[in-house]
């Protein structure tokens, strides 16, 4: 379902940023930068992952008999 790709494209996105933000400051450590520059950025990001993670939804459908409820339901 459409929800559900976008959801995994942002959690995805999510986890690459970072990754990139690991990286990044492995290598200004191994360079002898041992600042907390990137540090904030990084534990603002993994609160926000698992924000995304635990998010959840509920939906009410009410319809008349026949609406096609139960397609919707199994499409979710």
């Amino acid at each position: 379902m459409l929800i559900s790709s976008i959801y995994e494209s942002i959690y995805d996105t999510g986890k690459r940023l970072l990754h990139y933000l690991q990286e990044i400051e492995e290598g200004r450590r191994s360079e002898g930068n041992d600042s907390e520059g990137l540090h904030g950025i990084e534990e603002e990001l993994n609160k926000a992952l698992e924000a995304l993670h635990a998010q959840t939804y509920q939906v009410a459908v009410i319809a008349a008999m026949k609406a096609g409820k139960s397609t919707f339901e199994s499409e979710l």
